[in-house]
């Protein structure tokens, strides 16, 4: 199972110290789009995923593992940092690519390009992407972090930040587009596996927000670091709930009902 799989990471790999959070939240993110790659070869079918969301993350993959490559500010203090953690990062960056090709290329006739519309005004087709890009940029611009000293890989690390908090927004979207059909478990599996990691990273942030301050004093990046994770949570409980229903009762994963995100 994922939690097994997870725990031996955390305890093997990690040895369990406070720090091996960030590693074990990031190895959720890894087995989740693992997950989504073996979706996709073994139905050999892209339906019911969002390549918008995989695009972001694997902007989102791509831009942590930048911050911490030739860098160590934003690397877990104890030894689970080094060479494990940027291991995972650019797995996942790798993972992510996988299924956009998958998805873009390899099986794109199945693609649901119809239902995969989120941000779908004022852009060109297929750059619905752009209103979230955009403005978690000009976010990162203006407010990140200097624990590197080096602006690219100090504005990547906020930029991944970010970007994060609403990368799942057009997966869930599409969700509700599909309200009353049932979602494919290993898709389930591998938004949950996104949540999960984001939910263990919340717990990280609670007690590491203060080493995000600025030269000045100021924790403003620590606040806004962790409202980024807690807006994701929030914006996830809808699913949560649905999962949780799902696996106990061993059902099929059904949005009874539309919500807010239908009228993006």
């Amino acid at each position: 199972s994922f939690f097994g799989v997870a725990l031996l990471i955390y305890f093997l790999v990690c040895s369990g110290g406070f720090g091996a959070i960030l590693v074990f939240a990031s190895s959720a993110r890894t087995f989740g789009f693992a997950i989504l790659n073996l979706k996709i070869l073994a139905t050999k079918s892209a339906a019911g995923v969002s390549v918008k969301t995989a695009q972001m993350y694997c902007l989102v993959f791509f831009c942590s593992a930048l911050s911490i490559w030739h860098h160590e500010g934003y690397m877990p203090d104890d030894e689970v940092g080094g060479l494990t953690y940027q291991m995972v990062e650019a797995t996942s960056f790798l993972l992510s690519l996988s299924a956009i090709y998958a998805c873009t290329v390899r099986f794109k006739k199945s693609y649901q390009h119809d239902c995969d519309m989120f941000g779908e005004w004022n852009v060109p087709s297929g750059f619905g992407t752009l209103h979230l890009v955009i403005p978690c940029c000009i976010l990162a611009l203006i407010w990140h972090p200097n624990r590197n000293e080096h602006f690219i890989s100090d504005f990547a690390y906020a930029f991944s930040m970010y970007l994060e908090a609403v990368a799942l927004l057009p997966q869930l979207y599409m969700f509700q587009r599909q309200v009353k059909q049932s979602v494919e478990i290993l898709t389930a599996h591998f938004v949950f596996a996104l949540g999960f990691g984001r939910v263990l990273e919340f717990f990280f942030w609670i007690e590491a927000y203060v080493l995000l301050e600025t030269e000045s004093g100021s924790n403003m990046i620590g606040y806004l670091t962790l409202f980024s994770q807690l807006f994701q949570i929030v914006l996830m409980l809808d699913f949560f709930y649905y999962y949780y229903l799902s696996m106990k009762n061993d059902t099929p994963l059904v949005f009874s009902s539309c919500h807010g995100l239908d009228a993006v």
